[in-house]
C-alpha cells in the first residue's frame, strides 16, 4: 500500500499531489524492472492520466483516488463505542458558506471538524452523517462509490434525499489532533442564502454501534452555522438586488399613513357595518343569556362555553342574545355599493345587530356557518385590548348593524405534517385561530417522502416504519433520518396521528366549521409509503406469509431517476394493480374515520413533482395504453393521466371530489403545458391548486385554463402564500426562497385574484385553439378562493410554525373574506393611495387589537424588528404595526423603552416587543454613522475604482504590446 508523505500533510490539494507522487513512484519501479516495453509504459501512463483528468470534479475532489484504483483501498481499524462517544462529545462541527458567486447554479461551502478534546481523533471506520438541502458535488453526481474530498481526506456518499455520509479515507485522512481541525470543502448545487438551509443533529456511527449526535449541532438556533454577513453569502448571485434590511430600510417600509381606528374593529373586515353612537347599551356576559335555538344548538353551545354564558329556553323581556334562522337578501340588506355582492357566498351570510332600547343582541342567518361567523364577529366586537379576559366584564356597545358575507367559499390553510410532524394539540390550536378569523378549510398534508402521519387500520407498518425516522440503513424499523431529525425517533422527524387523534381533530374542526381535507401525496413523494409497504412485504416473505400490497415492482429493475428532493425511489408504479388496491384501502379507511364526525367530501392525492423518468420503460407499463411506436411504452404524462383516471374512478365510487396540485393535471408532452380534459375524469368536482409562479413559462395561463376547463381552482401561489418562505430577505430569517426572497404580511394582504392576469403577455399553448381561454377568465365562478401553505422542511417546533404563520395568516383571512374597494381601481395610480390607506387601517387593527388577541391564546407570532433612523444624532422609530413597543440596550446592559428624538451617538442595539411584552424580535443595530445614501455612495465608489483600475491595466498592456 502506498503511504502518504509527510510533505503533503495539511495541503488542500492533497489528492492531486498524492496522485502525482504515486505516478512517479510507479513509473520509477517500472523503469527499474525493465520488464515492460515502452509501449506498455506509455499505455499505463495514458490510463493514469485519463483517471486523473476524468476522475476530478472541479477543485474540491474526485470520484477516483489513483492509489486505490491501482493498489486497492486499505481499511482503518474498526471504530468502538467509546470512539463514537468521544467524537460526538468533543468534536465540534461548523458550517460556513464561502460564496454563492461561482455560477448561478453552484455555490461553495465547507464544514470544519475541530477536536476540542484531550486526545487525537484517529482514522477509524466511523461514518459521519449530515444533511445538505441541495445536491452536493452535483457535477460528479451520482457517485455510488463515493466522492473523495481532497481538503479533509474524507469520502462523501449521497445516501438519499437530503442525507449524506462521510467516511475517512485510508491514505488521505491523517486524523484530528487535540486542538486541531480539518476542513472539508465542497461545491453544492444552487445557493445558500439562509442559515436555515442547514440542518441540525449531524451524527457519527459505525460498525452497528449506537449513533452519537455531534453535540454542538443538536441546536435549533443553528449556532454551528457561521453568520452570512457578506454579499457573496447572502445574495443568490452577484447581481442579485435583494439584501438584508437595515433599520433605515424598515423605517421606510413601515412609514405608511397611520390610521386612527375606532373602538369596534373586526378582522376580516365585514361587508358593511353601520353604527349609531347616540344609542348605547352595556353588555355583560354574566347578565346576558343566550336563547336556545335547536337549529343552531352546536354553535350556541360553543359560544356559550367560550363566553361562560347561560343558555335559556325562552327569551326574557330584556338583556339577551337571540339567534334567528332566516334567509338573507344581501341586495336588500346592504345600503352601500352593491357591486361586490355578485361574488358573495350567500349561505355563509349573517346579520349582527344590537338594539340598545331592548338590550338585545340579535343574529340572523340562514345556515349554521353563518351563525358561527356572527358569533366570531361578536367576540371580536367585545374584545378590549386592555382586558385580559372578556368573560365577566362590561362592554359598552352602540347601536350596531353588521351585514356580512365572504367573497370566497374556500378560505384555507395547508399544513404539512409529513416533512416534520406537528402534534395534534398544535393542529387544534391552528383550527381555533383559523375559525376565529372565519377560515374554513384545513388541508392536512399527511404523507410525503419523509413521513406517513396517519394510522390506517390494517396497515400498521405505515406509521410503525413510515411514521418514524432513525438510523436504520436497511429501513426495516424506520425510514432514513432526513431534514435534521437525527439518528433517533425522539424528534419532530417522527410521530403520527392515531385514529383517536385524527377523530379529535375532526370533531374540533367540525364544531368550528372547518372542513378537513386529507392529502396523501402520490404517485410521487411516496417514499415513506413505499419503504413501509415493501419492508412489510419482505418480512412477510421471510415469515412465509401472504403479501398484502405492492406499490412498486421489486421483481424488476427500477429505472434510475432523481426527484426534485434528490430521491431515486419515491414514485409508485402506476401500471400494477397493487398500487390501486393500496389507494382503495387508504381512501376507504379515511372515509370510515370521517363518517360519523365530518363526512369525507374531498380526497387530495397530491400528484405534484413526479420525476420525469421515474417510469421509464417499466416492464409493467408496456402496452398498458394504446401501443406506441416507442416500443409500446406510454409517455410520462400519458401514464400520469392514466394514474389520475384510476384514482378518479376509485374516489368517484366513494362519492368523493378529487383534488390535486396543479401539475398533476398538466401535460408537458409538448413544450408548453396544457391541462388534461376534465371530462376524462369521473368526479363531478375536480379541484386544482395553483401554486407555481405566475410567469412559469412552461405552464402559462394555467389558472385561467384550468378554471375555463371546468376545474375548481384554489389560488395557492408560492410567491404570495407559501409561508415556509421568509418575511424578509435576511439570512437570519427562517424559510426557503425558491419562489421569492420575502413574503411580508403586507405582500400577502395585497394579493388579489387579479394576479392570474399577470401572464397575459405570454403566448397561448398551441393546443388551445380559442385564444380567449388563455386571456380571459370565462368562468370566474370556478375560482373558489385562496389557501396559505406551510411546508415544514425547515420547521421543526410549534414556535417555529407559529412564527411563520402569524401574522401573515390574518392577511389571508382578510383577503379571502373581504373584497376591498381599491381592487376595483382601473389603474395602479388610482389604486395606490386607496390601498395604502386601507393597509394603514388593517395594520392598526393588528397592532392595537389582533396581536393582543393572539397573545391571549399564546400564539407565538413573529415580532418584526423595528425600523429606525437618525437625524442630527437623534433617533426616529417605526414599527410594522402601530402600538408595539421598541427597546434599546442601555449602557448598563438593561433593555429600556426607546422614545422618539432620543439622542444616539453610538451604534445602538434595538428590538421590538410583542404586544404583551413577553417576546422580542431579532436584535438589530441602529448605527448613527450609517445611512442608505452613504452605503449606495460607497458601492458606487467601489465600482468606479474597480473600473478605473481595469482601464489602467488594459492601457498598460496595450502599451507594452506596442513596445514589443
Amino acid at each position: 500500500m502506498l503511504k502518504r508523505t509527510d510533505s503533503l500533510s495539511g495541503l488542500e490539494e492533497r489528492g492531486t499531489r498524492v496522485t502525482m507522487v504515486s505516478t512517479r513512484r510507479c513509473l520509477s519501479q517500472l523503469r527499474r524492472r525493465n520488464s515492460l516495453s515502452k509501449l506498455s509504459v506509455m499505455v499505463i501512463c495514458a490510463g493514469i492520466c485519463i483517471l486523473l483528468i476524468f476522475g476530478r470534479s472541479g477543485t474540491t475532489g474526485s470520484t477516483f483516488y489513483i492509489p486505490h484504483v491501482l493498489f486497492g483501498e486499505g481499511r482503518f481499524p474498526p471504530v468502538t463505542q467509546s470512539d463514537l462517544e468521544y467524537f460526538g462529545h468533543h468534536v465540534q462541527l461548523n458550517i460556513t458558506v464561502d460564496t454563492n458567486f461561482i455560477k448561478r447554479s453552484l455555490y461553495s461551502t465547507h464544514f470544519d471538524l475541530t477536536n476540542r478534546g484531550p486526545k487525537a481523533v484517529e482514522g477509524r471506520q466511523w461514518e459521519l452523517y449530515g444533511y445538505f438541502f441541495r445536491l452536493g458535488e452535483s457535477k460528479a453526481y451520482p457517485y455510488p462509490r463515493g466522492f473523495y474530498l481532497w481538503s479533509c481526506g474524507l469520502k462523501m456518499f449521497h445516501v438519499n434525499g437530503y442525507l449524506y455520509k462521510f467516511t475517512p479515507v485510508y491514505g488521505l485522512f491523517t486524523g484530528i489532533p487535540s486542538g486541531g481541525s480539518v476542513t472539508c470543502k465542497l461545491r453544492v448545487q444552487g445557493m445558500q442564502v439562509s442559515r436555515t438551509d442547514s440542518f441540525p443533529r449531524w451524527y457519527v456511527t459505525g460498525n452497528d454501534l449506537m449513533p452519537k449526535v455531534i453535540i454542538n449541532t443538536d441546536d435549533e438556533s443553528l449556532s454551528f452555522v457561521s453568520d452570512l454577513t457578506h454579499p457573496e453569502q447572502y445574495k443568490k448571485y452577484s447581481d442579485d438586488t435583494d439584501h438584508p434590511y437595515t433599520p433605515q430600510d424598515r423605517f421606510n417600509l413601515y412609514a405608511h399613513p397611520k390610521a386612527q381606528i375606532k373602538d369596534i374593529n373586526v378582522v376580516p373586515t365585514p361587508l358593511e357595518m353601520t353604527r349609531d353612537d347616540s344609542q348605547t347599551m352595556t353588555f355583560d356576559t354574566d347578565l346576558y343569556p343566550i336563547v336556545k335555538n335547536e337549529k343552531f344548538a352546536r354553535e350556541i353551545k360553543e359560544f356559550a362555553n367560550q363566553m361562560d354564558m347561560k343558555i335559556v329556553s325562552a327569551p326574557p323581556q330584556r338583556s339577551f342574545v337571540q339567534v334567528t334562522k332566516s334567509s338573507i337578501n344581501l341586495y336588500q340588506e346592504c345600503t352601500a355599493d352593491k357591486k361586490f355582492l355578485k361574488e358573495a357566498v350567500l349561505n355563509e351570510a349573517y346579520i349582527l345587530e344590537t338594539f340598545p332600547a331592548k338590550k338585545l343582541i340579535k343574529i340572523t342567518a340562514s345556515s349554521a356557518s353563518g351563525v358561527f361567523y356572527a358569533f366570531q364577529t361578536l367576540i371580536s366586537v367585545l374584545f378590549k385590548p386592555e382586558a385580559v379576559d372578556i368573560n365577566g366584564i362590561s362592554i359598552v356597545l352602540p347601536k350596531l348593524r353588521i351585514v356580512d358575507a365572504p367573497r370566497f367559499s374556500y378560505r384555507g390553510l395547508h399544513l404539512d405534517v409529513a416533512r416534520n410532524f406537528i402534534e395534534a394539540d398544535s393542529v387544534l390550536k391552528m383550527v381555533e385561530v383559523m375559525s376565529m378569523y372565519k377560515m374554513n378549510k384545513l388541508h392536512l398534508h399527511l404523507s410525503d417522502d419523509e413521513g406517513w402521519r396517519l394510522e390506517i387500520p390494517g396497515l400498521p407498518e405505515l406509521t410503525q416504519i413510515g411514521g418514524s425516522r432513525c438510523h436504520d440503513p436497511k429501513e426495516e424499523e424506520c425510514i432514513l433520518p432526513m431534514l435534521g431529525s437525527g439518528p433517533y425517533s425522539n424528534t419532530s422527524g417522527s410521530g403520527f396521528f392515531t385514529v383517536q387523534d385524527y377523530k379529535d381533530i375532526l370533531e374540533y374542526a367540525r364544531d368550528r366549521h372547518v372542513q378537513v381535507i386529507p392529502e396523501f401525496d402520490m404517485p410521487g413523494h411516496s417514499r415513506a409509503a413505499i419503504r413501509s409497504v415493501h419492508a412489510k412485504q419482505r418480512a412477510n416473505r421471510e415469515q412465509k406469509k401472504a403479501n398484502v400490497y405492492s406499490i412498486i415492482d421489486e421483481s424488476s429493475k427500477q429505472p434510475w431517476y432523481r426527484s426534485g428532493q434528490h430521491f431515486s425511489d419515491d414514485a409508485m408504479n402506476p401500471c400494477i394493480e397493487g398500487t390501486y388496491q393500496f389507494i382503495e384501502k387508504i381512501i376507504s379507511s379515511v372515509k370510515a374515520l370521517h363518517a360519523d364526525i365530518q363526512p369525507l367530501e374531498t380526497f387530495h392525492f397530491g400528484g405534484d413533482e413526479v420525476a420525469v423518468g421515474a417510469w421509464r420503460r417499466l416492464p409493467a407499463c408496456k402496452n398498458i395504453l394504446v401501443t406506441k411506436e416507442n416500443g409500446g411504452f406510454p409517455t410520462h404524462y400519458e401514464l400520469m393521466q392514466y394514474f389520475i383516471g384510476k384514482v378518479s374512478a376509485i374516489t368517484s365510487q366513494h362519492g368523493l371530489a378529487l383534488a390535486g396540485w396543479e401539475d398533476a393535471f398538466l401535460s408537458h408532452d409538448t413544450n408548453v403545458g396544457f391541462p388534461f380534459q376534465k371530462e376524462d375524469f369521473k368526479n363531478d368536482i375536480v379541484y386544482a391548486y395553483v401554486w407555481k409562479r405566475t410567469r412559469e413559462v412552461r405552464t402559462p395561463h394555467r389558472a385561467k385554463l384550468l378554471a375555463n376547463g371546468g376545474y375548481k381552482v384554489v389560488l395557492a401561489y408560492g410567491a404570495y402564500l407559501y409561508f415556509d418562505h421568509p418575511y424578509e430577505p435576511d439570512p437570519e430569517e427562517r424559510g426557503l426562497y425558491w419562489a421569492t426572497r420575502k413574503i411580508s404580511t403586507k405582500d400577502v394582504w395585497g394579493l388579489t385574484p387579479r394576479v392570474i392576469f399577470q401572464d397575459d403577455d405570454l403566448e397561448c399553448p398551441d393546443q388551445i385553439k380559442a385564444q380567449e381561454n388563455c386571456f380571459k377568465l370565462l368562468k370566474p365562478h370556478n375560482i373558489l378562493g385562496m389557501q396559505a401553505e406551510v411546508w415544514t422542511e425547515v420547521i421543526r417546533t410549534p414556535a417555529q410554525l407559529e412564527y411563520m404563520l402569524f401574522p401573515r395568516l390574518l392577511a389571508v383571512a382578510e383577503r379571502a373574506w373581504h373584497h376591498a374597494a381599491w381592487e376595483e381601481s382601473s389603474s395602479e395610480n388610482a389604486a395606490a393611495p386607496l390601498r395604502e390607506a386601507d393597509w394603514a387601517v388593517f395594520a392598526a387593527k393588528l397592532g392595537y387589537q389582533e396581536l393582543r388577541r393572539l397573545d391571549t391564546m399564546d400564539v407565538q407570532y413573529r415580532v418584526s424588528p423595528p425600523g429606525a433612523r437618525t437625524q442630527d444624532s437623534k433617533a426616529e422609530f417605526q414599527t410594522e404595526f402601530p402600538g408595539q413597543e421598541i427597546q434599546y440596550l442601555a449602557a448598563n446592559g438593561i433593555w429600556t423603552t426607546a422614545s422618539h428624538n432620543m439622542p444616539v451617538r453610538r451604534p445602538l442595539k434595538i428590538r421590538g416587543l410583542s404586544s404583551n411584552g413577553s417576546r422580542s424580535s431579532r436584535v438589530v443595530i441602529l448605527d448613527p454613522s450609517f445611512s442608505a445614501a452613504i452605503l449606495h455612495t460607497a458601492h458606487a465608489q467601489t465600482i468606479l475604482i474597480s473600473v478605473t483600475f481595469i482601464c489602467f491595466v488594459l492601457k498598460l498592456f496595450k502599451r507594452e504590446f506596442k513596445l514589443l
